[in-house]
Formats: structure tokens, C-alpha cells, sequence
């Protein structure tokens, strides 16, 4: 039993003498390195799971500088690869915290901020750029097979087989016909259903509204795909789309406004203004320009850290009449708070023959809100509506049963929205046999406490 225990033994000696001099390669002799380089290699450590090491292994042929230097011992540190890790210069000794990158940059004498190794002579670093220029290809070698092999519809670019690989089971041609008959081929079924399928799969992983496939663009790219594009065609790239493009895409936009905005001196324009907040919570002012012609978006600004106060709003207004022409503005509309009110005051102070007008539309919905507060009933009628609906939408047991009466979803407030406390109530006038019937319905029941209670409020106020 000591035959196996000492073979073993060599074995390991072996294995740790195989990876220590640098650029040897099997079948030819080893170039000379200093005894220096030698100690500096540090093998790696045995695994028993063969899988894991393979891994390692492919991942030190991509970053074999890895090797001469130490990594400290931490929840941060990596056998392998990128990220910052703890580790010190089998060199010099120097500790440090970095990238793959900057480990490359300290031992080839590099650019990094971590300063060259000064205990590496010139024959060792020569032979470190070699084993760094070999990790590169591997790394190139290994992006390139990625490439080819990460097709995100590989079945719909394999022709012999559409839903699987070219090494299964070739269709017969008795199964062909049976598909496609002969009326098929002339109108190239199989191909349009191949390019059907494609699209369809643009819009399912890339989460596209169905209703885009109606729009005239939709129709009028595919055709400019088929009839314009030359062979070889390659789309524009993210960048091209929101630099040039878009450049280009505005210019084309603005020939197209031009005799509009020519017509705005003859007719006189009313500029609309109004507020809001995008998702990433910035307040933004909108600028149209509304004329006989029709409405045209000016321009929005960002009042990201400014102060919107009547002399800010004032300026603004000011510099848009400039910009759409003194003669050819007739009035500002905006809503009725009271900075866009001084703002227009500053505007009629400038231009005379311009003045400012209040917004119809939020002056009527401040009229309903003066009169629901007033009287006290419509408040509590609006409530109660509120109540309801919220209940119905949050209980999928009484959703499903408001369901079965009626296709009409319940309309909820918004904000952004006027009179939207009316247009709530009207739905709920619409719907008020459906939800009588709801909750006189056998299936009208609710476990826990305090859904019951509420189902029996809603139950009375229904």
C-alpha cells in the first residue's frame, strides 16, 4: 500500500513543477529565465472538482499575470478574472488593491497609477509581454466563438431545421409538400412565414406594443427594408439612432413645419403653456404654439435647481414671443396659479397688444372642486365611490365576480387629469347594475375579518 501513497507523491511533484517556467510549451525547450521568475510563479492549488478547474484554468490563460502576484485572503478576493481584489507584488512585495488591469500595468511597466515594478529586470518583462500577447489572443479567440455561438434566434437563422440545430433530423420531402404545396412556393410561403416570425419575436423579447405593427411608419420602414435597402444592408447602431439620426431627423421635421410657421404672421398664434414632472423627476415647462394650421410642440424646458417664481416665468415667456415673433403672438395661455398670473402680468407690461389668458379648462374644474367643497354630500359621494372601487380592483375574488357582469373597467382619479372625480362617478352610474349584482352574488364571500366588514360596507353603499 506505500507503492501508491510514494507514485502519488511524484505525481504532485510533478504537477507543481509543470506551470512554473514561463513560456514553456510542450515538445521544445523552455527559453531561459532568471531563477527569480522561477520563484515568483505561484502554482495553483489542487481541486477536486474537475469542472472548476478546467474553469480556472481557461480563466488563467485569459489573465496569466494573475500567477506572479499574491492575493490576499478576504471576502473580496478572487481565484480569477476581474474585479478588485487585495494582493502584493511576488516581485517587489508591494501591496495593493485593483484590477486585473492595473496588476498588468504595475509587473509590464505601464500606465496604471500604481507605478512600475522596479525589481522586474528587462528579460523578465520581455517574457511577461509574451505570456500577456498570448492571454489577449485568448481572450479575442474567445469573444469571437461567443459571438458566433450567442444567436438570439438560432432556430430562425438555420434553414434545414427552424426550431432546432442543423445535427437533428433533416424534415423528408414527403412532410415538406405536405406544408407547402405548389401554390406555396410560388408566393414563397415558407419565406414570408420565416421573415413573419422574425418580427414577431422583435416585438415579443424587446416588449413592443402590438398597436406599433398599425402605425403607417411601421409599414412604410418594412417596405423601405425591402425596396430601398442595397444588399448587405446593416441597421444604425443605438448611437447613430440618438446622434446623427436624430440631428437629421429634426432638420426633416423642421422643412416640414416651415410652412406653418410662415403662416403664423398673417394668422397670429396663442402660445400654451404648462408644467410637469418626468420619471426622472424633472420639472419640465412645455411651449406649444396653437394657430389656425394646428398646434406645434415649441420646445420644453428643464427648470432642474431654478426657482419658478413670476420673474423666471416671466423671462421664459419673453424669450418664447421672441423667438415665435412679437407680431405674430396674440396671447400666452397657462393655467391660473398665481405665478403664471404675475408672469403674464410682466409679459402685458412688455407687449401691450399681447395679453395673458387663463386656461377655460382648469378654470372650470377649480369651479367644480370650490363647489364640492362647499357642499358637503358631493365630498362624501365622491368618497364612497373611491371606496368602492379600490375594494373591487384590491380583491381578486370580487374582481372576478364584477367581471362576470360587465366588460367596463372602474375609472380611477387622477392627477393629471380634470374633472376626473365626475368621469369616476359616471362610470360607476354605468356600471350600477353590474355591481348590484355582484354583491348579491352566491359567490359574494371573504375569509378574513376585516375583508368582511368592508364587503359589507361596500355591500350597503352598492
Amino acid at each position: 500500500m506505500a507503492q501508491p501513497s510514494k507514485a502519488a507523491g511524484r505525481g504532485r511533484t510533478q504537477r507543481k513543477s509543470i506551470n512554473v517556467p514561463l513560456g514553456s510549451s510542450a515538445g521544445g525547450s523552455a527559453p531561459s529565465v532568471s531563477s527569480e521568475v522561477l520563484g515568483a510563479a505561484r502554482p495553483s492549488e489542487p481541486s477536486q472538482n474537475l469542472a472548476a478547474v478546467a474553469k480556472q484554468q481557461a480563466q488563467e490563460k485569459k489573465y496569466p499575470l494573475w500567477k506572479y502576484v499574491t492575493k490576499k485572503d478576504g471576502p473580496g478576493s478572487r481565484r480569477v478574472g476581474g474585479g478588485n481584489v487585495h494582493w502584493s507584488c511576488n516581485f517587489c512585495k508591494g501591496e495593493f488593491k485593483s484590477t486585473y488591469f492595473r496588476v498588468k500595468g504595475h509587473l509590464l511597466a505601464l500606465p496604471c497609477g500604481l507605478g512600475p515594478c522596479r525589481s522586474i529586470t528587462a528579460s523578465q518583462r520581455k517574457q511577461l509581454e509574451k505570456e500577456d500577447i498570448v492571454g489577449l489572443r485568448n481572450v479575442a479567440a474567445t469573444s469571437k466563438q461567443m459571438s458566433k455561438n450567442d444567436d438570439p434566434l438560432p432556430f430562425l437563422r438555420n434553414t434545414s431545421n427552424k426550431f432546432g440545430s442543423g445535427d437533428e433530423i433533416q424534415p423528408t420531402k414527403k412532410r415538406a409538400a405536405q406544408n407547402y404545396g405548389p401554390m406555396d412556393k410560388i408566393y414563397q410561403k415558407e419565406t414570408r412565414d420565416e421573415v413573419d416570425l422574425t418580427v414577431a419575436f422583435h416585438f415579443y423579447l424587446n416588449f413592443i406594443s402590438f398597436n406599433v405593427a398599425r402605425s403607417p411608419l411601421f409599414i412604410e420602414m418594412c417596405r423601405a427594408l425591402v425596396e430601398k435597402a442595397p444588399r448587405g444592408y446593416v441597421p444604425p447602431s443605438s448611437e447613430k439612432l440618438r446622434t446623427t439620426l436624430l440631428v437629421k431627423a429634426k432638420k426633416e421635421v423642421d422643412k416640414i413645419l416651415l410652412p406653418v410657421k410662415k403662416s403664423w404672421i398673417s394668422s397670429g398664434v396663442s402660445i400654451v403653456s404648462d408644467g410637469w414632472t418626468d420619471t426622472a423627476c424633472h420639472p419640465l415647462i412645455n411651449f406649444m404654439v396653437s394657430s389656425h394650421n394646428g398646434p406645434v410642440f415649441l420646445k420644453a424646458v428643464d427648470a432642474l435647481g431654478k426657482y419658478k417664481d413670476a420673474q423666471y416665468m416671466g423671462e421664459l415667456f419673453i424669450k418664447v414671443i421672441e423667438e415665435v415673433g412679437v407680431d405674430s403672438c396674440v396671447q400666452i395661455i397657462t393655467d391660473n396659479a398665481p405665478v403664471c398670473k404675475a408672469a403674464g402680468m410682466i409679459v402685458e407690461t412688455k407687449y401691450p397688444q399681447i395679453f395673458w389668458t387663463p386656461c377655460i379648462v382648469h378654470s372650470l374644474n377649480l369651479a367644480i372642486k370650490s363647489i364640492a367643497t362647499e357642499v358637503t354630500w358631493i365630498g362624501n359621494v365622491i368618497e364612497d365611490a373611491r371606496y368602492i372601487r379600490i375594494f373591487v380592483q384590491n380583491h381578486t375574488n370580487a374582481l372576478t365576480i364584477y367581471k362576470e357582469y360587465t366588460h367596463l373597467s372602474l375609472l380611477k382619479v387622477a392627477d393629471t387629469r380634470f374633472a376626473s372625480s365626475f368621469i369616476m362617478l359616471k362610470r360607476l352610474r354605468e356600471v350600477k347594475a353590474a355591481l348590484g349584482a355582484m354583491v348579491i352574488s352566491d359567490l359574494w364571500s371573504f375569509w378574513r375579518k376585516t375583508d368582511q366588514l368592508a364587503s359589507k360596507k361596500v355591500k350597503e353603499q352598492c
